[in-house]
């Protein structure tokens, strides 16, 4: 995976390797809330600047690599009520989504295509 970024470029082995639904925007997430991130992932973020990639992170559905594009920081507006709801329903799918990827992973070997 790393030789592939390397070689094609981050976005390009996106494109190729990735089974993520951010595959189909050239991995690019959007703003992301560092506290509704794994500290896992918080720790390996940490460790790079802007412009740079992790290195290769092992979840439940495989491996990550993300690159840091830019950061910034907001002071916080909402009570922790509101906090915690968001967290929470961010937690619920992210969990779905894995669900669903091992699930169609688990289909599509399962499937054969007659001809």
């Amino acid at each position: 995976m790393l030789k592939s970024i390397e070689k094609f470029g981050y976005k390009e082995t996106v494109l190729r390797l990735s089974i993520s639904n951010s595959k189909n925007n050239s991995g690019l997430l959007g703003w992301i809330n560092k506290n509704t991130l794994s500290k896992k992932i918080q720790n390996e973020l940490s460790k790079i600047e802007i412009g740079q990639i992790t290195k290769p992170i092992l979840i439940s559905s495989g491996m990550l690599v993300l690159k840091l594009e830019d950061k910034k920081f907001v002071e916080p507006t909402q009570n922790l009520d509101d906090q915690l709801l968001k967290l929470t329903n961010f937690e619920i799918n992210n969990q779905l989504n894995n669900f669903s990827t091992i699930y169609y992973n688990k289909i599509k070997k399962n499937f054969l295509v007659n001809e």
